[in-house]
């Protein structure tokens, strides 16, 4: 009988202890973040860090990684994107003077058809009937 009164205390403690666990995780997750921020676990610890920054043990503390060494990397990536980019703007400038040289020679072959035109047409007028070749069948 001991033993029963032992169990029956033992999930007196025990049972309100692991709700209580689930409630803190159910709370966690439904914490509202700042706009560039995330919530990384690490242990039973929660810790607000931004997006992207490292965190790393030194001795027996939980350190976020400084602002430099947290700028730089980014500072990098965006210095790439940026000459993605402007490799990408000469591109487009070249492609813009092959089209208006191409504009260009279409311009004059329009004028040059044309003239090709009249002259066919100033051709036929010219021409009497009399002179056209007869066919000999």
């Amino acid at each position: 009988m001991k033993a029963f009164y032992t169990f029956l205390l033992a999930c007196f403690f025990t049972f309100p202890a692991l709700f209580a666990h689930a409630a803190e995780d159910k709370k966690s997750e439904e914490v509202n973040t700042y706009p560039g921020m995330e919530i990384k676990k690490v242990g039973d610890v929660n810790v607000l860090i931004p997006k992207g920054s490292k965190l790393r043990h030194e001795n027996d503390l939980l350190v976020i990684e400084s602002t430099d060494e947290y700028a730089a990397p980014r500072f990098i990536e965006v210095d790439k994107r940026l000459d993605a980019l402007e490799a990408g703007q000469k591109e487009l400038e070249a492609v813009d003077k092959r089209l208006d040289a191409l504009e260009a020679v279409q311009k004059e072959l329009k004028a040059e058809v044309e003239q090709l035109r009249e002259a066919v047409e100033y051709q036929v007028e010219a021409t009497p009937i009399s002179d056209l070749p007869q066919s000999t069948e």
